[in-house]
């Protein structure tokens, strides 16, 4: 049998997706690597379908558009990272090939708008902080801020008198 043949019989695209990172829900759907999807709409499972974009496909044709690679270069890597045994694997082997790294999926509208929301609450809190701050040391006296922060200033002025 040979290399396609094996990898497609012993590696489900389920399979492919979890080992690479990726989370199917309960319903084995995950969010689609062919386009920014808001809600999960690939079925994973023996084979691959996106309900949003049509796409279908087994394992080694989803592990070729995740690493943009290849569909010999997908199936030797399935078949190196499941244990699968297969002729020529010393030309393929894992120390001679380049290292290949998946694509991450571009982050949904929710998640760029909590990211940015975080970013605006660390803003906000820390402005709040710096407004205290000035509030509490604005009556004091000029120095005794600048003592209580170990800056340079004698603790006794000297008074110079004129004679």
């Amino acid at each position: 049998m040979g290399l396609f043949d094996e990898v497609k019989q012993n590696v489900t695209v389920r399979q492919a997706a979890e080992r690479y990172g990726l989370k199917p829900n309960r319903s084995g759907l995950i969010r689609c690597i062919f386009h920014n999807d808001k809600s999960p709409s690939m079925k994973v499972d023996r084979r691959y379908y996106c309900f949003g974009c049509g796409c279908t496909g087994d394992a080694i044709d989803f592990t070729a558009q995740l690493f943009d690679i290849g569909l010999k270069d997908a199936a030797m890597k399935l078949a190196d990272d499941f244990g699968i045994p297969y002729s020529g694997r010393d030309r393929g082997s894992p120390q001679n090939r380049r290292s290949v790294s998946a694509k991450k999926p571009e982050p949904t509208p929710e998640e760029l708008w909590q990211k940015k929301h975080h970013a605006s609450e660390v803003v906000t809190s820390c402005t709040r902080v710096c407004a205290a701050s000035l509030r509490r040391y604005s009556s004091l006296p000029v120095g005794s801020s600048l003592r209580w922060r170990s800056m340079a200033f004698t603790p006794n002025p000297v008074s110079v008198s004129s004679s």
